[in-house]
């Protein structure tokens, strides 16, 4: 999946970030870190990085200004459609030869990769 990233100049926990806000499973830092399992600093670092490239925006609740809800801009979200068609073929061409249940296995894997790197950053 890297390697269908790279070119858009986006990583494995961007990628999931976005995909999570895309997707409407999180929209704060903290909600986010409870689907990625990647720690809420890391999050929130990727997260401003996301921010200044103008793909998600922050918005404070006016109801509890602790509360800062994210969105994807109309950048991001064209940015995700683009990305969707690189991670699906990339998907598809490594799990077509593998069951369901091994799929499944080797996302758990990767979700753990993932967070160790994320705890060394």
């Amino acid at each position: 999946m890297i390697e269908a990233l790279e070119p858009f100049g986006i990583d494995p926990v961007q990628w999931a970030i976005l995909d999570v806000c895309f997707r409407g499973k999180a929209d704060t830092v903290t909600g986010i870190s409870r689907v990625v399992p990647v720690d809420v600093p890391v999050i929130s670092r990727h997260v401003d990085n996301l921010s200044r490239r103008n793909l998600i925006r922050r918005r404070r609740m006016q109801t509890d200004r602790r509360v800062v809800k994210l969105s994807l801009t109309p950048q991001g979200r064209s940015l995700m459609s683009e990305l969707a068609k690189h991670v699906e073929a990339n998907n598809d061409r490594f799990f077509k030869h593998i069951t369901k249940e091994e799929q499944r296995t080797v996302i758990t894997a990767i979700h753990k990769m993932l967070a160790g790197a994320a705890k060394e950053e």
